[in-house]
């Protein structure tokens, strides 16, 4: 469960700008503070999803950092990047990004792992669509190779009227990478706001750091031994011979990680480890699931807030109208008691309506017993098809 509290009186917007010659400087230490040696350092922008990879000289000026290692800026989101609709009714467009280095290969499967059709051909760099139409109903899945690598999708034909099972290739998408910052200079690899992960690798050793730096800083990567703890939380079968997990992986001081990638994993049947190609493995990652944003909003409506409760309202029904597309939020009010207004929906009259609503309640606040109540509709529900974030917005006003 991802959650995050939040105390929410009223805030003015700042902003400001990197400084020039703003550098970051990466090191590596041992379990008994030695320094050590780095083998290269993957710093990735999250928000825009552009990434630098380098192998010496561990220090980066950040503003400059396009046009220093301008060849190595790439789109870190490889692979099928989305499939839609899904599932299909006659047709599915997939945007996949292609490494453009050699020719790239397409192969549907049906359910008992039987080729239906293959696509084959060298795509230009960046992002790509394909068109894919099944020959009939049923579960499928798509196997995309691009420079060696090899990556997964399941997909569902509830309907089909074509003759044979094809792709057809659209060509080069006009998509850019979603983020919340999209107008921002296509030019520059950061702007202050960032959030980027720094992979580093030591031998056979990786740690993660993740940082929105705004000054000049030193990173140093504190790497211990080789440690994973495999967590799974969901073990689904299905026919006639796939096995689904939802799990997560921890390293020795129980913190995530998120660097692993498909071919770091093992699959063993009996004790024998069963080759990747046979048992169609594929690892996706949090952030290539469909998510739920689930948010509970309290409104403090105490005797103390009689003179600003607009206000309050006001800021709430700011955060309603950036309702995102997948979120769904439930609104309390509270003073001496705690008060559900809506239950969780995405219907921004409803919320609007409820905020609205509430009046100047009784001289006393149950501020901790109100939130014990808010973070009670908060539940864990895994599905290994959807993911699930939660965050918790409390509005009060403190003297």
């Amino acid at each position: 469960m991802k959650l995050k509290l939040l105390y929410i009186l009223f805030f003015f917007g700042s902003c400001g700008i990197f400084a020039q010659n703003s550098v970051l400087t990466f090191e590596a230490k041992d379990e008994q503070s030695n320094q050590i040696t780095l083998s290269e350092v993957i710093v990735d922008n999250l928000t825009t999803g552009k990434s630098i990879t380098i192998k010496d000289n561990f220090s980066i000026d950040i503003n400059t950092a396009l046009f220093v290692f301008g060849s190595q800026v790439t789109d870190t989101n490889k692979g099928i990047r989305a499939i839609y609709p899904n599932p299909i009714s006659l047709s599915a467009t997939i945007d996949f990004y292609s490494e453009g280095k050699s020719k790239s290969h397409f192969i549907m499967y049906d359910i008992k792992c039987s080729e239906i059709v293959k696509f084959s051909r060298k795509f230009t760099e960046g992002i790509n669509s394909i068109k894919l139409t099944p020959k009939a109903k049923g579960v499928y899945f798509v196997k995309y190779i691009d420079n060696n690598k090899t990556y997964f999708s399941k997909i569902l034909s509830t309907k089909s009227e074509a003759n044979v099972a094809s792709f057809e290739y659209v060509g080069l998408s006009n998509k850019t990478v979603k983020s919340k910052v999209a107008e921002k200079a296509a030019n520059n690899f950061f702007t202050e706001g960032d959030v980027l992960r720094y992979t580093a690798t030591s031998g056979t050793l990786k740690a993660s750091i993740y940082d929105s730096p705004k000054e000049s800083k030193t990173y140093t990567f504190n790497f211990t031994e080789e440690f994973y703890k495999f967590d799974s939380y969901l073990v689904e079968s299905e026919f006639p011979s796939f096995v689904n997990i939802l799990f997560s992986v921890t390293d020795k001081n129980n913190k995530g990680v998120d660097y692993l990638e498909n071919n770091d994993f093992e699959v063993l049947e009996n004790g024998n480890k069963i080759s990747p190609s046979e048992s169609f493995r594929y690892v996706k990652k949090l952030n290539q699931v469909p998510s739920k944003q689930t948010t509970v909003i309290m409104l403090d409506n105490s005797l103390s807030v009689k003179d600003n409760l607009d206000k309050i309202k006001y800021s709430a029904i700011q955060l309603v109208n950036a309702l995102a597309d997948n979120q769904e939020i439930a609104i309390f009010a509270f003073s001496d008691n705690t008060e559900l207004l809506t239950d969780f929906t995405s219907n921004k009259n409803t919320l609007e309506a409820a905020i609205n609503s509430i009046d100047v309640g009784f001289p006393s606040t149950n501020l901790y017993g109100s939130i014990i109540t808010g973070l009670s509709k908060i539940e864990n529900k895994y599905t290994l098809d959807t993911g699930q974030n939660h965050t918790f917005f409390v509005f009060k006003l403190f003297i």
